[in-house]
Order: C-alpha cells, then sequence, then structure tokens
C-alpha cells in the first residue's frame, strides 16, 4: 500500500501549493542576474522601475519536494506539508 510522504520529487523548484493557496510569497532578497555594465534586456526597458510604485514582483515558495502519491508540490520547511496531511486525515 502507497502512503502520503513528503520526498524529492523534482529537479527544477516548483511553486508550493499550500503556500499559493494561502497567499505567502518569498521574501529572499533578489540577486541581480546580469553582470555590471551589461546590455539590458528589452524588458528591463520598458519598465519604469525609478519610479516609486513599481515594485518588484515576488512569487510564491519554491520547492523541490512533495507528496509521494499525489505529486503535489509543498514546502519540505514550515507547516505546509503537515496541514496538508492533517487535513488528508480527516474526515470532512
Amino acid at each position: 500500500m502507497v502512503e502520503h510522504n513528503l520526498i524529492k520529487l523534482w529537479q527544477k523548484p516548483k511553486s508550493c501549493s499550500a503556500c499559493i493557496k494561502a497567499g505567502r510569497k518569498s521574501i529572499k532578497a533578489y540577486k541581480a542576474a546580469r553582470k555590471p555594465l551589461a546590455d539590458l534586456s528589452i524588458n528591463t526597458i520598458c519598465k519604469n522601475i525609478y519610479s516609486k510604485d513599481w515594485k518588484r514582483p515576488r512569487r510564491a515558495l519554491r520547492t523541490l519536494y512533495g507528496c509521494s502519491m499525489c505529486e503535489i508540490p509543498f514546502c519540505s520547511t514550515g507547516e505546509c506539508w503537515a496541514l496538508y496531511y492533517k487535513k488528508l486525515n480527516t474526515k470532512d
């Protein structure tokens, strides 16, 4: 019988389902992907990042782990997996 377990499922990170549902966003500081004095892409030029209203978009936390049976991504730390597993074991 296969059980629900939190295991590493993916090589590339996926957004945590519980974090998406709860609206939690990453608070990790942004690290520039390009080198200093490199050419800017058209996507960077089109946005006015120097305006006071512009903020860098934040996305849900990403993880390599998920449920072994359902193949749903969940954070390996925190309470995302615990809440999901608790919900599986209750009769609603």
